[in-house]
């Protein structure tokens, strides 16, 4: 008995879950990519605030940290990032997800 329920368990999980996952994808999947475009676009608002903060320090001689300018290059890479998965997104390349194993 514990050796049936085991292997159904094990089909379950092999079956279920992947097919779960996909059905999760297609009904969440706009809904997340307007999300990242809200939180690209606060994220953008709140780099142009820093950056406006940096030049007004600059201009009165004061220097600027190393961890200010890491951060600003940092939400500058996540930026690029996010613009060309937004990219690809609206060209369809993540719908190759749906294919047996492109996505691994």
């Amino acid at each position: 008995m514990d050796l049936v329920l085991s292997a159904v368990g094990k089909i379950l999980e092999l079956s279920v879950v992947p097919i779960w996952n996909n059905i999760n994808y297609i009904f969440h999947h706009k809904r997340n990519v307007e999300n990242l475009r809200g939180q690209l676009e606060n994220l953008e608002s709140r780099r142009n605030g820093v950056q406006k903060s940096i030049d007004a320090a600059i201009r009165n001689g004061e220097e600027i940290g190393d961890d200010v300018n890491l951060w600003i290059k940092k939400v500058d890479l996540i930026k690029q990032k996010a613009i060309q998965f937004l990219g690809d997104d609206d060209t369809n390349v993540n719908k190759m997800c749906f294919l047996p194993k492109k996505c691994w």
